[in-house]
């Protein structure tokens, strides 16, 4: 089994590249990510695996709902 979170500098290349929103900070400074973040974090690691580029995963995550993906699908 692979491990499906990344390191911290993935981490921070995702949110440079707008794969993932910059989440708020508690009063220690640390990154408070809400579980659509870490869910967004393990779906564009596992898309990776699957060979996808960061590219494809960026366009894929910009659609905002299952029936935007299926117009993409079904051209």
């Amino acid at each position: 089994m692979f491990n499906l979170f990344p390191n911290v500098e993935t981490v921070l290349y995702y949110e440079r590249k707008k794969l993932i929103p910059e989440p708020p900070r508690n009063s220690s400074r640390y990154r408070q990510y809400s579980s659509k973040e870490l869910k967004r974090l393990k779906f564009i690691k596992s898309a990776q695996k699957l060979g996808l580029s960061l590219k494809e995963i960026s366009e894929i995550t910009t659609f905002k709902s299952v029936n935007q993906l299926n117009l993409l699908f079904n051209e």
